[in-house]
């Protein structure tokens, strides 16, 4: 088990990321799997602290079985673990609690390790080591070393851990990184271009150049190797040195994981302009020093790490010499991958045929060791046929190729049992297809070494015991062919080499499909992929087209002839812009027809605009609004309509003022229009509910009334019937006789 202690703790962290630390300490007590998280939870601080590929930086480092460490600035633990796995003791010591509770959980089940909380300077070790790291700690010297010189004392501190033959290894960005130049902010700092302009004001972290920490190394009499993680230190995929930085290719592409990263420039195409320039080495993202008194550094020339995978694939490649030779290792990152390693040791001895034969390696101390083949690739061999136009020799080349490996294996039918399917799914291959036992799926050409004997396959890590279409392997080494060299399509396009290799172009849909399942089943377990952040492009031509806009104006007067406005009538000038003021003077005297007028003060701007003319009326055709005597124009094309002089043969003369709007200033008009509709909206909702009320009140009444109607129209129904009634007694008909006689007696007199 692990241990902490808090001996030298001065019972405050000087340092902390905050709330987030919580969160991390959370994690790690729970062996949570970040990459299982939530997308939204899924920020930087996260992926930098706790993910296993910063172990890349050092999972590759030849650090001996019985050599010990220590580890200064530890931090939340993230190659802690990797030098536990390497060395016989690590010691690693932090300043903040909170970190080192982070790391002491997250390696609690580690039997080879002790944590010390507090300050390096305030520790007296009992012993000395093999090797002190500092991993992107050096920079922050000056926060806690005292002295006129705090990096050279720091250094001199750190070198004095160091058994005499002991070795000092330093991760850190380069003050001059390539990135830097091309849109990402400094580390440190969060501005953009600080570190190139020298830390001005900051007096809390630096970093150095190559030619800085020369200087400084030969001061102290040490001496120093260079080694080149790519992209950075933090979560690199390759580790160059001098010797490598052209023969390897420095300048992939890689996930960006920044938050706030501006692409001012391609940074992969401007790297590969250094590097045929032989300067890449003083603008590399990061170093990695190896520093020591005497120069017994590691033979290693170059490094590829291949971790970004399941747990049990995850491979590290390293090219490595002596006096004599050059060889090829390929380790196992972690325990789990040992299997893998001895898997691909024993795909490396199996015997093909005597014109394609596997590279056979030897097997010792959980990795594969292969002599390094001096020779040009397959890839190189038909680029260079293509480069003499020399098109069915490299179709025949291709055949001729494939037809050698496939007769050295097993032919049989092929299915697609589960096997197959756990490896590449379960989408379906409309075409019955003839396989191979213990076929290499991962055949591409620059696999394949050109030897007299004929090929020589390397890397043969992909070999399954089930059978493999031949197609699917020839698909997948022509693709990759055509995805790294686009050019050749051109020359020959992809659907015809394949179809000429017996590929049915219906295939597609299903080996698609069977690569996508492998490698992101497969290869990519861990990805960085799914951290990755945008990098937003910027033009520089917009760049300076804004800065222009706050000194001059480009404005244009269109006109109309009767046929409508369009880019061939228009006026164009550009006047000073002094203060927001502008005057513009526009000539229309060789102007016949004339019939409509419209300004346009700017293009691609939304802006906040005041303008008159003494010539003509102009009115705002697609303001927004108009606000203390200026005119709101919302749309980055604002438009005014000109009354025609009453001279045509004139100058119309046009001044004002004009004032770009910000994006916060856009952001506050849109939330007060919104706020105004939302009211009007309410005002509205309001009005029709109490009209509403009153329709309701109106229906009540109205079948209140219609009641009382029915009421009153039954009871004169009522007492029609009790008239009916009376009209037909004896007493009413004798009243009616009675009456009439009345009124003919009366008649008389």
């Amino acid at each position: 088990m692990a241990i902490i202690r808090y001996d030298h703790y001065c019972g405050e962290d000087k340092y902390s990321d905050g709330s987030v630390e919580d969160y991390l300490l959370d994690l790690v007590k729970n062996q949570v799997d970040i990459t299982g998280l939530a997308q939204e939870d899924k920020t930087y601080p996260v992926v930098y602290h706790l993910s296993h590929l910063r172990e890349n930086i050092i999972n590759w480092y030849p650090i001996g079985k019985n050599q010990t460490v220590l580890e200064i600035g530890a931090g939340c633990g993230a190659i802690t673990r990797a030098l536990c796995r390497r060395a016989k003791h690590v010691v690693s010591v932090e300043l903040s609690k909170k970190r080192a509770q982070i790391n002491f959980h997250r390696n609690i089940d580690v039997d080879n390790l002790t944590i010390y909380v507090g300050n390096q300077n305030d520790i007296d070790f009992d012993e000395k080591f093999d090797y002190v790291i500092l991993n992107g700690v050096f920079e922050y010297a000056i926060s806690f070393t005292e002295g006129p010189d705090p990096y050279r004392a720091f250094l001199e501190k750190a070198r004095s851990f160091l058994k005499e033959d002991g070795k000092l290894l330093i991760a850190i960005e380069n003050r001059l990184g390539l990135k830097y130049f091309t849109g990402s902010a400094e580390d440190h700092t969060g501005n953009y271009f600080v570190g190139l302009n020298q830390y001005p004001g900051n007096n809390t972290v630096r970093t150095f150049s190559k030619s800085e920490w020369i200087q400084l190394l030969d001061s102290c009499g040490l001496k120093y190797k260079f080694y080149y993680p790519y992209p950075d230190y933090k979560f690199p995929v390759e580790i160059f040195t001098d010797k490598t930085l052209v023969r390897q290719g420095y300048g992939k592409g890689y996930f960006n994981l920044e938050k706030n990263r501006y692409g001012w420039l391609q940074e992969q195409d401007l790297a590969k302009t250094l590097v045929k320039e032989g300067v890449m080495s003083s603008f590399a993202n990061s170093f990695l020093l190896e520093i020591s008194a005497k120069e017994n550094f590691a033979a290693i020339d170059y490094c590829k790490i291949s971790c970004d995978r399941k747990k049990n694939t995850r491979v590290v490649t390293v090219i490595a010499h002596d006096a004599d030779n050059t060889w090829v290792e390929k380790q196992a990152a972690n325990e789990d991958t040992i299997l893998h390693i001895k898997q691909l040791y024993k795909n490396s001895i199996v015997p093909l045929t005597d014109y394609v034969r596997n590279l056979p390696g030897r097997y010792e101390d959980d990795k594969v060791i292969f002599p390094f083949v001096c020779a040009a690739t397959f890839s190189d061999k038909l680029l260079f046929l293509l480069g003499n136009n020399e098109i069915d020799k490299v179709k025949e080349e291709v055949r001729d190729f494939f037809n050698q490996y496939f007769s050295a294996l097993q032919e049989v039918e092929f299915t697609q049992g589960p096997e197959f399917c756990e490896v590449f799914g379960s989408e379906v291959n409309i075409l019955p297809e003839k396989g191979v036992l213990r076929g290499n799926i991962d055949l591409i050409f620059e696999n394949l070494y050109c030897v007299k004997t004929g090929f020589q396959i390397i890397d043969p890590e992909w070999v399954f015991p089930f059978a493999i279409p031949k197609t699917f392997v020839i698909w997948r080494a022509v693709c990759d062919f055509y995805e790294k060299n686009p050019q050749v399509e051109n020359q020959l396009g992809k659907n015809a080499l394949l179809t000429y290799l017996d590929v049915d172009p219906v295939q597609e849909r299903a080996f698609s499909s069977w690569n996508r399942h492998f490698v992101y089943q497969w290869l990519k377990g861990s990805s960085l992929e799914s951290f990755a952040k945008p990098i937003s492009a910027v033009s520089m031509d917009q760049m300076v087209s804004l800065l222009r806009t706050k000194t001059m104006l480009s404005c244009g007067l269109y006109y109309d002839c009767g046929e409508g406005y369009s880019e061939g009538r228009k006026l164009v000038a550009e006047v000073p812009l002094l203060e927001g003021s502008f005057k513009v003077v526009f000539d229309l005297s060789k102007i016949e027809n004339l019939k409509a007028l419209r300004f346009d003060p700017i293009e691609g701007y939304a802006v906040r605009c005041s303008i008159c003319s003494d010539q003509s009326e102009l009115t705002a055709m697609n303001a927004w609004c108009q606000d203390d005597g200026f005119d709101i124009f919302m749309t980055d094309d604002p438009m005014y309509q000109i009354s025609i002089p009453e001279a045509t043969n004139s100058r119309v003369t046009i001044t004002g003022k004009l004032f770009l709007l910000t994006d916060r200033e856009k952001f506050v008009r849109y939330q007060e229009a919104l706020y105004q509709k939302e009211s009007t909206l309410q005002k509205t909702q309001d009005m029709l509910s109490q009209t509403k009320q009153a329709l309701d009140q109106c229906q009540s009444e109205k079948a209140e009334f219609s009641l009382e109607l029915e009421q009153t129209r039954a009871e004169c129904y009522k007492k029609q019937a009790q008239l009916e009634c009376i009209l037909q007694t004896k007493g009413w008909k004798i009243y009616e006789a009675i009456r009439k006689i009345f009124w003919t007696i009366k008649s008389f007199f």
